[in-house]
């Protein structure tokens, strides 16, 4: 009788206290905006992107300019990149601000995503010959970051070429030439 009096008891003190309970609620907006973002860093000391890929004089009769040699892959593209919607993609372009004189080039190759970031890094193309023309290095990038800094997103490879065909259009000079990257859907 007793253990019947007690739960009796204690299903109206919980029956009336749920009588008295109340809930509120509110709103929470999440906002992501859409970014493309793209930076050239370096793993010099000092950070400077700045290359020079002068070959060495000549010095031995009869011989021509030697630039087996001439490269440099101490450059980083880093990139991040929020995409509008679903399907879309972005590219990234590179460009000269200025042709190079006949007789050589300059040849860009970009290595695969390092690995330290996350999402769509999209496709590096072949090795690309430079010029005032825009061309496409990275395709197919959705939402995704490289990781910022040297060592992280995809290593550049600049090789100086000389086109032996057009050997005899060579002269002395200093040549600069900016390099331009540019990321768009």
């Amino acid at each position: 009788m007793k253990l019947t009096k007690l739960t009796l008891i204690a299903s109206l003190a919980f029956g009336s206290l749920s009588a008295f309970a109340q809930t509120d609620s509110h709103s929470v907006a999440v906002t992501i905006q859409e970014v493309a973002i793209v930076g050239i860093t370096s793993s010099a000391t000092d950070g400077d992107t700045s290359l020079d890929l002068s070959p060495d004089q000549i010095t031995e009769a009869g011989k021509g300019l030697d630039v087996s040699s001439i490269s440099d892959n101490s450059l980083w593209l880093n990139y991040s990149s929020i995409i509008a919607s679903d399907g879309v993609t972005r590219s990234i372009g590179v460009k000269l601000d200025n042709e190079l004189n006949d007789g050589y080039s300059l040849k860009l190759t970009v290595g695969d995503d390092a690995g330290n970031g996350a999402g769509t890094m999209g496709t590096a193309a072949a090795q690309v010959t430079l010029s005032t023309s825009e061309s496409d290095i990275v395709t197919g990038i959705g939402s995704s970051y490289t990781g910022a800094g040297a060592n992280n997103g995809r290593q550049l490879t600049y090789t100086l070429e000389i086109d032996e065909a057009a050997y005899g259009d060579i002269y002395a000079t200093t040549e600069t030439v900016n390099i331009t990257y540019t990321i768009t859907e």
